[in-house]
């Protein structure tokens, strides 16, 4: 889906405009406009074939383990919760920037400024690895070694940690979406009952199921009504 939808941005420039209009989460549009569909829309949009390709590239490498662990459905509120939650972290953040509050991390960007991408989801996927599979050794493209996949982890999130409290980058905004996907994905592998729900579009999954029984106006008949029955009968 996300290239799918990449391709339509890129290709199909009037589709590709309005996607991105109506696509992209900004503390503007999302919180102050309360359109808050955003919240998922910006996850399947991209700015870049290589913003795009780096994304699909670790969820390709990463999702599968997640996805047999979770299951498909529970894989797909996982990924899609993550993602939420990178956008809520970056605007909290930018909220805090905005009205001149001098906490670490706070975002000196105009509320306007959009977030797009599928870096948060795809964080929080890498962190349940190392959950799962902590001692997992992957061999990386750059830099050439093989480490456990619980250093690859948190490695990762270490990194926009750095770059979010310390360095202040020009992707400070992106590094804020990569932390708060990383910090749902930590939160929601070790309890994954909580995403049960999160796609149950039609029906309530926690509502317990009716159990088989008698239709109404009539009562099963226990040992002693037998009983009775054929004393009767005789």
């Amino acid at each position: 889906m996300n290239v799918a939808v990449f391709l339509l941005q890129a290709l199909v420039q009037p589709v590709g405009q309005f996607l991105f209009e109506w696509g992209h989460f900004s503390t503007l549009r999302g919180f102050q406009m309360l359109e808050v569909w955003r919240l998922i829309s910006f996850q399947f949009l991209h700015a870049s074939i290589m913003h795009v390709g780096f994304n699909m590239l670790g969820l390709y490498f990463f999702g599968s383990m997640v996805e047999q662990y979770l299951g498909r459905k529970r894989y797909a509120a996982y990924y899609l919760m993550c993602g939420l939650s990178g956008g809520v972290l970056y605007l909290i953040l930018n909220l805090v920037g905005a009205v001149g509050i001098p906490l670490p991390g706070a975002l000196g960007v105009d509320t306007a400024t959009p977030l797009v991408g599928a870096s948060a989801g795809v964080f929080g996927v890498i962190v349940a690895c190392a959950f799962i599979a902590p001692t997992t050794i992957v061999h990386l493209i750059f830099p050439p070694i093989p480490l456990k996949m619980r250093t690859v982890a948190y490695g990762y999130v270490a990194i926009a940690a750095i770059n979010l409290f310390f360095l202040k980058g020009q992707n400070q905004g992106g590094d804020a979406a990569h932390l708060g996907g990383a910090i749902a994905g930590y939160f929601f592998i070790r309890r994954p009952h909580l995403l049960r729900e999160f796609l149950d579009v039609f029906g309530n999954s926690s509502k317990p199921k009716a159990r088989p029984g008698p239709k109404p106006g009539k009562r099963p008949k226990n040992t002693d009504d037998k009983e009775v029955d054929r004393v009767l009968d005789k």
